[in-house]
C-alpha cells in the first residue's frame, strides 16, 4: 500500500497510528470517516447514457 501511495512504510504506519488515536477521541471525525468508508464501499452508481434514436 505504501508503494502505491508513494510513501515510506514507516511514515504511513505512524500516520495511521495517529489517525486511530484521533478517531478514538473525536466522535465527529469518526462519523465523517465512517461515512466516507461507506460511500467508497458502495461505489458510484452507473450513469445512464442518453442515446439518440
Amino acid at each position: 500500500m505504501a508503494e502505491e501511495l508513494g510513501q515510506d512504510p514507516a511514515v504511513l504506519s505512524r500516520g495511521l497510528g495517529k489517525l486511530a488515536d484521533e478517531l478514538g477521541k473525536n466522535q465527529e471525525l469518526r462519523r465523517v470517516v465512517e461515512k466516507l468508508c461507506n460511500v467508497l464501499r458502495e461505489g458510484r452508481r452507473p450513469k445512464r447514457s442518453k442515446r439518440s434514436a
